[in-house]
């Protein structure tokens, strides 16, 4: 499980004023919530950025009044222009309820069809999945050994993982291989070569059969 370690501090105001303040010393406003109450507090936004802009799943354990709270980023605001950190909700895990998080799907294996030359595209790269929140995972694997071209491997395909529900239509794709173009091209090619053969014979058979009636 990916890990991140954030220290706090509790503000003594809660406004839009005072947040901007904090966000100009280099602050992010930010609310834990889900637990026995809730906390407003104030991170790092250098360090609180390293479970947000990543393409990992982190579990956020946050330490208030020398407290260590486990969360999982539930909520966030950015700028619109700037992309910057606004706003952070944390949501506290508490073990025995249920969560939703959205974790990176991993698909391993060289695909058979790659091996005959396909491209491979990875269509879905998150899934939403429904589990305890003390028994987190931070990714989801899919074998894709024997994808074949022109082929896809949906949600369905994935194994089922134990005390996880994969929230995400099964019918959904997670990876695909592809046809080159190079390919089609020649199989175009050699399709019309196999229409125009076809067509030669049935001429020269019923040029035959006119023959044969004369």
């Amino acid at each position: 499980m990916n890990t991140l370690e954030l220290t706090s501090q509790a503000r003594e105001k809660v406004g839009a004023r005072s947040a901007e303040l904090a966000r100009k010393e280099g602050l992010i406003p930010a609310v834990i919530y889900g637990g026995e109450g809730n906390h407003h507090i104030t991170v790092d936004a250098v360090e609180a950025g390293r479970a947000i802009f990543t393409d990992k799943f982190y579990q956020v354990n946050i330490t208030v009044d020398g407290k260590s709270i486990p969360c999982i980023i539930k909520d966030l605001d950015l700028h619109p222009v700037t992309s910057k950190i606004i706003h952070i909700d944390y949501q506290e895990l508490v073990p025995g309820k249920k969560v939703k998080i959205n974790v990176p799907v991993r698909a391993y294996g060289t695909a058979i069809g790659v091996l005959a030359g396909g491209k491979l595209e990875i269509t879905l790269r998150k899934l939403t999945v429904k589990l305890d929140a003390g028994k987190l995972i931070d990714e989801v694997t899919v074998n894709i050994e024997n994808l074949e071209m022109g082929k896809s491997v949906k949600v369905r395909d994935i194994d089922a993982i134990d005390g996880v529900e994969i929230m995400n239509s099964p019918g959904n794709p997670i990876a695909q291989v592809i046809v080159p173009r190079s390919m089609r091209s020649e199989a175009s090619k050699s399709d019309d070569l196999a229409t125009t053969e076809e067509s030669e014979e049935a001429s020269t058979e019923e040029a035959q059969e006119a023959e044969a009636d004369a």
